[in-house]
């Protein structure tokens, strides 16, 4: 995304957030086709205390205890740049001089430009949950099998961005990260 104010790209938390549920509900539902999934179940439970639920989920939504503020760019990637130019050449809707073609080989792919993160950059991303929640974050972290506080939050974001990536193309190498360092920090 690209935010308006500060004219920088960022990623918002609501996608974090939504790529977090994403890892936890695949790695939950099928480990060993048990029924992890199921509502009342341990795994579901402490994924419903870490991150809420939506409306469609159970009619009425709630909200967890951990918090995704958007993640912005904090060091410019290579050649010190923040964005760089992409190119993509379309190959899906064959046709030559507007009209469709047979064979993949006879069409005229059109170069599109679009703008896309530099490699390198740094970006910072940042959870927190209430210093109250404490007990009951840690609870949900071990029925998840992840490490109590902030090392287990830190394992849940690094899964999810260095093994699956967000955003489009994560399939070509797009949208990944590296966790370089990660800070707890108490009130």
């Amino acid at each position: 995304s690209w935010d308006m104010l500060f004219d920088v790209p960022y990623i918002p938390g609501s996608g974090v957030k939504g790529a977090v549920a994403g890892l936890l509900e695949r790695r939950g539902c099928g480990r060993s086709q048990r029924e992890d999934c199921r509502p009342g179940s341990d795994w579901a439970e402490a994924v419903r205390a870490l991150l809420g639920t939506g409306p469609l989920q159970d009619g009425e939504a709630s909200m967890g205890l951990l918090r995704f503020l958007n993640a912005y760019p904090v060091e410019p990637g290579s050649g010190g740049l923040l964005v760089t130019p992409l190119v993509i050449a379309p190959h899906y809707y064959c046709s030559r001089g507007g009209r469709s073609v047979d064979y993949e080989y006879q069409a005229e792919p059109v170069p599109v430009q679009h703008v896309g993160v530099a490699e390198g950059t740094v970006f910072r991303f940042i959870a927190y949950y209430p210093a109250a929640a404490q007990t009951e974050v840690d609870v949900a972290l071990r029925r998840l099998g992840l490490p109590p506080g902030g090392g287990g939050v830190a394992a849940m974001i690094t899964a999810v961005f260095f093994s699956e990536g967000i955003g489009a193309r994560t399939q070509r190498g797009y949208g990944r990260f590296n966790l370089t360092h990660f800070k707890i920090m108490k009130p």
